[in-house]
């Protein structure tokens, strides 16, 4: 074997070495996938997937559009700091529209468990939900409506 094809092999060998080892660092953070379709009319779609964490936080996104140039697409983010943990959804279509929400958990001073959730529609109008939980059966639960009337309503729950 010539000298020149034996370094050829090595250098490959070093090269798909260094690759594989970037690819499994940059893998075990953010992870994506990339499908496109096309058919026998010239139409297309390609859709992709990502998803990953930063910053402590989960992600996942996911996407279509197609060949003329129509797309939606979907976004979640969860992740916990400082005692409070938040989840974020937002949705776009193909017009350009958004809705989202926003939820957070937590224990306030009290010692009380809290979910407040709050909703953006399409129009931007806004509605929300509060939910607070004592640990000895009471259950207390708030909505807010895009009209800005709120509902409360309190139950309690005994287990024998």
């Amino acid at each position: 074997m010539s000298k020149l094809v034996k370094l050829s092999a090595v250098s490959l060998a070093l090269v798909a070495a260094t690759a594989m080892s970037l690819g499994t660092t940059a893998s075990a953070q953010e992870r994506g996938r990339t499908v496109k379709v096309q058919g026998s009319g010239g139409k297309s779609v390609t859709a992709k997937t990502n998803r990953g964490v930063q910053n402590r936080s989960y992600y996942k996104s996911k996407s279509v559009e197609t060949g003329s140039g129509k797309s939606a697409s979907k976004y979640k983010q969860a992740g916990c700091e400082n005692g409070v943990c938040q989840k974020t959804k937002q949705v776009s279509g193909p017009n350009g529209g958004s809705a989202g929400s926003e939820t957070n958990r937590y224990f306030d001073e009290n010692g009380n468990y809290v979910k407040d959730k709050s909703y953006t529609g399409v129009n931007g109008n806004t509605a929300s939900k509060n939910v607070t939980r004592d640990g000895e059966g009471e259950k207390t639960v708030s909505k807010t409506g895009p009209e800005g009337k709120t509902k409360t309503r309190t139950r309690w729950i005994t287990v024998d």
